[in-house]
């Protein structure tokens, strides 16, 4: 319904947990859902970007590149994992497309009917050092 409720925006970004294709098969959202929910992105032309963060990774499961392609006005969404905010990293799968383990954010450019992303690796030295089990010590 929001989907549809919004079909004249010129773009639409989904933001979920459980990554629809995710690095690691094991933090995918459940098959039947994430298989429906691709179907139904795939259906509404003004989804650009599907986001998730379960996994404390960027990936892009677009290409194996770090950058994901540029969306354009009738292309597919492109689905990003961007959990790397924070949290204490998890190490990559062995799916295609790109992972990395590292600290980042992301910077969309939004150009008419084009968008593209930029991705900002932070510096290891702004990382926050993790205690003995795991948590950060801040």
């Amino acid at each position: 319904e929001d989907l549809e409720a919004n079909k004249d925006k010129d773009h639409i970004f989904v933001f979920m947990h459980h990554p629809i294709k995710p690095n690691k098969a094991a933090s995918r959202l459940d098959a039947a859902t994430a298989d429906n929910l691709e179907k139904i992105f795939a259906g509404h032309s003004k989804v650009s970007y599907v986001l998730a963060a379960h996994e404390h990774v960027y990936y892009n499961a677009n290409t194996n590149t770090l950058t994901p392609p540029e969306w354009k006005k009738g292309s597919a969404p492109i689905y990003l994992v961007t959990g790397g905010a924070g949290a204490p990293l998890d190490s990559c799968g062995d799916n295609t497309g790109y992972c990395g383990a590292f600290y980042h954010y992301l910077v969309f450019n939004v150009d008419g009917d084009k968008v593209k992303v930029q991705v900002i690796a932070l510096p290891a030295k702004l990382a926050k050092p993790k205690t003995k089990k795991g948590v950060s010590n801040e």
